[in-house]
């Protein structure tokens, strides 16, 4: 199974039992196609994924550097046609969401 493989879809949630097998730079790369495409993909949840590395994961696709929150690690980006997202993690789950969902999820907490 490859994210990629997923691309297309709107909404993606995973719970990965077994490793991705998915590197820091792969990530990365599958951030950066993403950002670059057409792809309806508005909102990404992977749990159980070694996100140590987010700082690799997420070089060079912000320059707004990584912000913090309690347990939240995320930067700001914005794709090719302009929408706005949050690349983040919150312990062992990695996630892509638009900006405004996420402050409102935050919001209400």
């Amino acid at each position: 199974m490859k994210l990629e493989d997923f691309v297309n879809c709107r909404r993606i949630e995973l719970q990965v039992r077994r490793n991705l097998n998915r590197t820091p730079q792969s990530w990365n790369a599958f951030f950066r196609y993403w950002l670059d495409s057409n792809s309806p993909l508005e909102y990404l949840k992977c749990r159980e994924v070694k996100a140590t590395s987010f700082p690799l994961m997420i070089d060079g696709l912000s320059n707004g550097g990584i912000k913090r929150e309690g347990y939240d690690e995320w930067i700001e980006v914005k794709r090719r046609d302009g929408t706005e997202f949050v690349i983040g993690k919150h312990g062992d789950v990695v996630y892509i969401e638009t900006k405004k969902e996420r402050f409102k999820f935050w919001r209400g907490h």
